[in-house]
């Protein structure tokens, strides 16, 4: 599965837990404590951004920012329980294709996002997976162009041997120049 999506510059705490997952995992601890330990409350938790890391920050980016890193946390979850599910039907199964596999993890992500209604996770991996069939479509369209393209080169190359050829009379040319036309728009096979 894709990463999670990258923070913008400017969004300094999801910047830096995004690319630090201790600071996360501390941040996260502070309103999500284990064993019963009680929640830090924002204002507290301003405090020590300032005195800990030197993050100047806000009471709207410290609300705006746990549900992010919920988020963050549930999609990869997610993309860890497709992942797993990967490399458990490849060691049942050497034989799966890559596209089993692919489709294997999607469907398990896919779940596990409608599971933990994580509607934006899920509406995110929607819009990948269309840019990803646009994409596959269009490398089809463009091999399908590029193959005419080389057979409408190759018979037009045909053609003008055809028409080179001093040793055919006219009508023996046409012949052969309606017969290469014929096998170029697949009316007839190719001799050879």
């Amino acid at each position: 599965m894709d990463d999670f999506k990258r923070p913008r510059n400017d969004a300094k705490l999801k910047k830096r837990a995004y690319e630090d997952p201790q600071f996360a995992e501390d941040l996260w601890r502070m309103r999500n404590p284990e064993d019963g330990g009680e929640q830090i409350p924002f204002e507290e938790i301003l405090v020590a951004l300032q005195r800990d890391y030197g993050i100047a920050s806000s009471l709207g980016a410290l609300s705006d920012f746990y549900p992010w890193l919920d988020r963050k946390y549930r999609w990869e979850a997610a993309a860890a329980a497709a992942d797993q599910a990967k490399q458990q039907r490849l060691a049942e199964n050497p034989e799966t294709s890559l596209e089993e596999l692919e489709n294997l993890g999607q469907f398990v992500f896919t779940n596990e996002a409608i599971a933990s209604k994580d509607t934006k996770a899920f509406v995110q991996l929607r819009r990948t997976r269309q840019n990803d069939r646009k994409i596959e479509i269009d490398e089809r369209r463009m091999a399908v162009l590029e193959a005419a393209e080389k057979r409408q080169r190759d018979a037009e190359e045909a053609i003008r041997k055809i028409n080179s050829d001093e040793t055919l009379s006219p009508e023996a040319q046409r012949a052969k120049v309606l017969e290469k036309m014929d096998e170029f728009f697949g009316l007839k096979k190719s001799n050879g």
